[in-house]
């Protein structure tokens, strides 16, 4: 089922590419950006979470 669901998306973006490029480029430019700014904050949030488990932990008595 999600073979033939990715078949039609690809048929559809294929379609789309065809009657109206710019469209299909402005829809390939937004998922791009997208994608760098997902993966720009999943490495950043990686980073800082890696940060915080090397922080020693300060003793309170």
């Amino acid at each position: 089922m999600v073979s033939v669901a990715a078949d039609i998306a690809v048929a559809g973006v294929v379609v789309i590419a065809v009657v109206n490029p710019w469209v299909a480029a402005a829809i390939a430019l937004v998922l791009l950006v997208g994608a760098v700014i997902v993966a720009v904050l999943l490495v950043r949030a990686g980073r800082s979470v890696f940060r915080w488990r090397r922080t020693p932990a300060k003793m309170t008595s």
